[in-house]
């Protein structure tokens, strides 16, 4: 299992109108990207004061390929489609992650 995380920093004057292009974005990358699924959370930094909201998605994916494809086939036209739209008022990182075990307790 791969996940495609994309980590934002939305400017608090737009938050609302993001995310509500969230909620027809992140299917839209599922879809082109032959994802599994997707997991949208809220993040903090304890005890950091920091402007804005953060946000971090997690793309899960079956394998690395199905990342390779989508950031060489899609990923291109889906960002610039955001930048179109929130220039300036955001700030995107990208990271791939590679699960090596998983941990459950009875």
């Amino acid at each position: 299992m791969h996940v495609y995380e994309v980590s934002l920093q939305v400017d608090s004057s737009v938050f609302i109108e993001y995310a509500a292009f969230l909620g027809d974005h992140i299917p839209e990358v599922i879809r082109a990207g032959g994802f599994e699924s997707a997991r949208w959370f809220t993040a903090e930094e304890p005890g950091a004061s920091a402007s804005g909201v953060q946000w971090v998605i997690h793309y899960l994916a079956r394998d690395r390929e199905t990342i390779d494809r989508y950031i060489a086939e899609h990923a291109p036209r889906l960002r610039a489609q955001t930048e179109a739209r929130f220039a300036g008022r955001f700030t995107a990182r990208r990271r791939i992650l590679e699960v090596l075990s998983e941990v459950t307790l009875p």
